[in-house]
């Protein structure tokens, strides 16, 4: 074998594996932009509520984009607890702050139930509330004629109608 037959065949063979060599670089790349891409910055998301869209923010919740955008979304707590921002998840994808299995029961869960106090949106959403249980807002004036201290950041008021 000569000396040219040699170069030859080793040209061929740099030939031959280029396409593979473009094809692990591609990879690599992509691969290093997936890794370093909690750094980017989140995109909103769009939610339908009953129909009507509206935007979320990166980290906020469902009630909190719902009550900015003035949609009158039941709610009472805001922590989980009662239950009352209870709405059904149609479509999409939310990451819940906290388990609401203890509030919800098996049932609600199983049909796709959530609290809106306690979801952000990780995609698109649609979302279905029952809005006709909803209380009307009764605003009464009053005249606080009492105040206990019951710990360093909670007071107990008496108020007179």
């Amino acid at each position: 074998m000569s000396k040219n037959d040699l170069y030859m065949s080793t040209s061929n063979l740099a030939t031959l594996a280029r396409p593979f060599y473009d094809l692990v670089s591609i990879y690599f790349i992509q691969q290093q932009n997936h890794m370093f891409s909690f750094l980017a910055k989140k995109q909103p998301t769009t939610a339908h509520i009953n129909g009507v869209a509206i935007l979320v923010d990166p980290k906020e919740t469902v009630l909190q984009a719902a009550l900015r955008h003035g949609i009158d979304f039941p709610h009472s707590c805001r922590v989980g607890g009662c239950a009352t921002c209870k709405c059904r998840l149609l479509q999409g994808r939310v990451k819940e702050l906290t388990r609401s299995s203890y509030v919800l029961s098996d049932q609600e869960l199983d049909q796709g139930y959530i609290l809106a106090c306690q979801s952000v949106p990780q995609s698109d959403i649609s979302l279905q509330v029952d809005l006709s249980a909803r209380q009307p807002v009764q605003r009464l004036s009053g005249r606080i004629i009492g105040q206990q201290r019951l710990t360093h950041d909670i007071s107990a008021l008496q108020i007179q109608l």
